[in-house]
């Protein structure tokens, strides 16, 4: 690729602007195209050409193993971690190598909650015969509430679960999550609810677990790498926390994934002139 240890940014610029041979090509089949022999930054957090490019191939890989597993009789089943977050936390950094902010805390949390080394992990793992999961990272932004980050996961079990089985998978790995995340030195996650109704079942916002065996495991893929701008939703399955009323929320309260955010900066800096809020913004999540 381009990139180089002093050059990150210099390649993020220069995407698709440098050829690595005589000559550029498109290449192309019946419904989507592309453009070969150039250069990539490969920034799957950032640059929007290689985003959509990196999760396609994500996208393709996993659903084709959601599609097996399934076949075979594992159980599937979608997670959602989220922090606790105030509009007054900074976001941190996506660069490889380093750590800070709400992306620290969500890493390390992470790291906490699940690590392969713990004690506590090996023996929830053993208990309810977790052998595996997918996992990817989502952020969005609002002036209302900050950055909102948290993990899809799709984790995948020996067997399919029963209904009481399920809810005690769902409490130990919530359980694990709340401890580690207050561990790395995150607010205490949303473990009760009082809202009429909600989805939660009065569990909090800070962790969801839903079983995938009942027909939605071929569609795992599209949700867990949907377009690297997930607040549209666009063709997306419904399934999990998200659809099931936070996605909706995002658009409602105009909380704006990555592209989004970026867009607006664009429009901002062509607006004043200068860098204004939302382009700091956006500088804060590069």
């Amino acid at each position: 690729t381009c990139r180089n240890r002093a050059g990150a940014n210099r390649a993020f610029l220069a995407c698709g602007t440098k050829l690595t041979g005589q000559a550029a090509e498109v290449l192309w089949r019946e419904g989507e195209a592309t453009i070969g022999g150039t250069c990539r930054c490969n920034n799957v957090h950032v640059c929007a050409w290689c985003m959509a490019r990196i999760l396609a191939v994500r996208s393709a890989n996993i659903q084709a193993a959601a599609d097996g597993l399934a076949a075979a009789g594992y159980g599937l089943h979608l997670g959602t971690n989220t922090l606790r977050h105030f509009p007054r936390n900074k976001f941190g950094t996506v660069r490889k190598g380093m750590r800070h902010g709400l992306v620290a805390v969500l890493t390390d949390g992470w790291k906490g909650a699940y690590g392969s080394a713990g004690r506590k992990w090996r023996d929830l793992r053993d208990e309810y015969g977790i052998v595996g999961y997918e996992r990817a990272f989502e952020d969005t932004f609002g002036w209302d509430t900050g950055w909102h980050l948290h993990w899809h996961t799709m984790w995948v079990t020996e067997e399919v679960l029963d209904e009481e089985t399920q809810a005690r998978l769902r409490d130990a790995l919530a359980e694990a999550w709340a401890t580690a995340v207050e561990t790395a030195g995150g607010y205490s996650v949303s473990e009760t609810c009082d809202r009429p109704g909600c989805h939660c079942g009065g569990k909090g916002h800070g962790f969801d677990l839903r079983p995938l065996n009942k027909g939605e495991e071929a569609q795992a893929a599209r949700y867990l790498y949907k377009d690297g701008d997930k607040s549209k939703g666009g063709g997306v399955a419904k399934i999990g926390l998200e659809l099931a009323s936070d996605n909706k929320a995002a658009r409602l309260d105009g909380r704006m994934g990555p592209l989004e955010l970026g867009d607006a900066a664009a429009a901002e800096l062509l607006r004043l002139g200068q860098p204004g809020p939302l382009v700091e913004k956006y500088r804060e999540r590069e």
